[in-house]
C-alpha cells in the first residue's frame, strides 16, 4: 500500500518514503513464475546442470560449424569461454543474408549484426551471424542448423 484514500476529503495522503512511489498489486504472476523457475532448475539438475549442458551444446555447435567449409568462426574453440553462443560468417553471403536463410527454413537467429565493435575491430569484420544455444535444444536441432549452413556455402 502506497497512501490512504481520505473518501470524504476526496484526498490521498502517500506512505513516506520509497513505498510512496509503489503503485497497484505486487506482480504476482511473476512472483509465482520465479518460484516455478527456480523449481524447475532444481528438477533438472541444478545450475550447475544447465551450465554443463549449454557448454557441452555449444563445443557440438562449434564443432559442427569448423567442419563447414567456407563458415569462419569467430573467438575462442574452448566452449567454457563461449557463454552458449558462436559468431561466424558464411563466405560470399552478409550476415544478414544468413540470418534471413536461417528463418526462412524455421531456425530462429534473432541475434546477428554489428556485436562488439571492439571484437567487430579485432577480426576486421563488418559483423557476424551468430548462434545461441540453452540447455533445451538438441544436438538434433543444431545438426539440422548446420546441414542448413552447409548447404548454403556451397
Amino acid at each position: 500500500n502506497n497512501g490512504t484514500w481520505d473518501y470524504e476529503a476526496g484526498t490521498f495522503t502517500s506512505v513516506p518514503g520509497i513505498k510512496r512511489l509503489f503503485c497497484g498489486e505486487p506482480n504476482f504472476p511473476a512472483i509465482f513464475g520465479l518460484s516455478r523457475a527456480v523449481e524447475y532448475i532444481g528438477e533438472i539438475g541444478g545450475i550447475g546442470a544447465v551450465a554443463e549442458r549449454i557448454r557441452a551444446l555449444t563445443g557440438f555447435l562449434v564443432q559442427k560449424l569448423l567442419e563447414v567449409p567456407g563458415i569462419t568462426v569467430y573467438g575462442p574453440q574452448d566452449a567454457s569461454l563461449r557463454a552458449g553462443m558462436a559468431g561466424f560468417n558464411v563466405a560470399g553471403f552478409h550476415f544478414s543474408e544468413i540470418a534471413k536463410y536461417l528463418n526462412g527454413h524455421n531456425v530462429g537467429m534473432m541475434g546477428h549484426g554489428f556485436h562488439c565493435p571492439g571484437v567487430l575491430k579485432l577480426y576486421g569484420i563488418e559483423g557476424v551471424a551468430r548462434l545461441c544455444v540453452h540447455c533445451w535444444n538438441t544436438e538434433e536441432e543444431i545438426g539440422a542448423a548446420v546441414d542448413l549452413l552447409r548447404k548454403l556455402a556451397k
